[in-house]
Protein backbone atom coordinates (compact mmCIF):
# COMPACT_ATOMS: atom_id res chain seq x y z
CA UNK A 1 0.00 0.00 0.00
CA UNK A 2 1.22 3.50 -0.90
CA UNK A 3 0.50 6.49 0.35
CA UNK A 4 2.07 8.95 -1.95
CA UNK A 5 5.49 9.49 -3.66
CA UNK A 6 8.25 9.54 -1.15
CA UNK A 7 8.90 13.27 -1.59
CA UNK A 8 5.53 14.58 -0.85
CA UNK A 9 5.24 13.47 2.83
CA UNK A 10 7.40 12.98 5.50
CA UNK A 11 7.59 9.73 7.34
CA UNK A 12 5.62 11.45 10.74
CA UNK A 13 3.43 12.85 8.08
CA UNK A 14 2.30 9.39 6.56
CA UNK A 15 2.60 7.85 10.30
CA UNK A 16 -0.06 10.23 11.33
CA UNK A 17 -1.92 10.01 8.16
CA UNK A 18 -2.53 6.51 8.74
CA UNK A 19 -3.42 6.26 12.18
CA UNK A 20 -6.14 9.02 11.94
CA UNK A 21 -8.43 6.93 11.86
CA UNK A 22 -7.59 4.89 14.61
CA UNK A 23 -7.64 7.59 16.32
CA UNK A 24 -10.91 8.81 15.53
CA UNK A 25 -12.38 5.31 15.33
CA UNK A 26 -11.29 4.75 19.55
CA UNK A 27 -13.08 8.21 20.54
CA UNK A 28 -9.25 10.05 22.35
CA UNK A 29 -9.63 13.02 20.58
CA UNK A 30 -12.99 13.72 21.26
CA UNK A 31 -14.04 16.50 23.70
CA UNK A 32 -15.81 14.22 25.77
CA UNK A 33 -13.25 11.65 26.80
CA UNK A 34 -11.33 14.83 27.76
CA UNK A 35 -13.25 15.85 30.06
CA UNK A 36 -14.07 12.61 31.36
CA UNK A 37 -10.32 12.10 31.86
CA UNK A 38 -10.24 15.11 33.69
CA UNK A 39 -12.54 13.70 35.97
CA UNK A 40 -11.62 10.59 37.00
CA UNK A 41 -7.84 11.98 38.11
CA UNK A 42 -6.18 10.13 40.83
CA UNK A 43 -3.56 9.81 42.97
CA UNK A 44 -0.93 7.10 43.34
CA UNK A 45 -1.60 6.65 47.30
CA UNK A 46 -5.35 6.15 46.35
CA UNK A 47 -4.74 3.15 44.08
CA UNK A 48 -2.02 1.80 46.41
CA UNK A 49 -4.41 1.63 49.34
CA UNK A 50 -6.88 0.21 46.78
CA UNK A 51 -4.78 -2.17 45.49
CA UNK A 52 -4.23 -3.49 49.57
CA UNK A 53 -7.09 -4.17 49.71
CA UNK A 54 -8.40 -6.11 46.87
CA UNK A 55 -5.55 -7.04 45.44
CA UNK A 56 -3.23 -8.37 48.05
CA UNK A 57 -5.40 -9.59 50.43
CA UNK A 58 -5.85 -12.39 48.18
CA UNK A 59 -2.22 -13.49 48.35
CA UNK A 60 -0.45 -15.68 51.11
CA UNK A 61 0.07 -13.84 54.31
CA UNK A 62 4.09 -13.89 54.05
CA UNK A 63 3.78 -12.16 50.70
CA UNK A 64 0.96 -9.36 52.16
CA UNK A 65 3.03 -8.78 54.63
CA UNK A 66 6.19 -7.94 51.98
CA UNK A 67 5.07 -6.70 49.46
CA UNK A 68 2.85 -4.55 51.83
CA UNK A 69 5.41 -3.03 53.64
CA UNK A 70 7.55 -2.56 50.10
CA UNK A 71 4.23 -0.40 49.06
CA UNK A 72 4.07 1.50 52.10
CA UNK A 73 8.13 2.19 52.45
CA UNK A 74 9.03 2.74 48.86
CA UNK A 75 6.23 3.08 46.44
CA UNK A 76 4.07 5.44 48.36
CA UNK A 77 6.48 8.28 50.13
CA UNK A 78 7.68 8.31 46.70
CA UNK A 79 5.30 8.59 44.67
CA UNK A 80 2.30 8.81 46.58
CA UNK A 81 0.61 12.44 45.12
CA UNK A 82 1.68 11.65 41.72
CA UNK A 83 -1.57 12.25 39.51
CA UNK A 84 -2.84 9.34 37.00
CA UNK A 85 -5.55 9.15 34.66
CA UNK A 86 -7.52 6.30 33.48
Amino acid sequence: MHLCPVDEMTKAEAKRKLLRPLVEKSGVNTEEHLLESMRTVRIFAEEANWWKENKLSLRKQSVREVWGSYVDRYFVPHFGKLRFGP
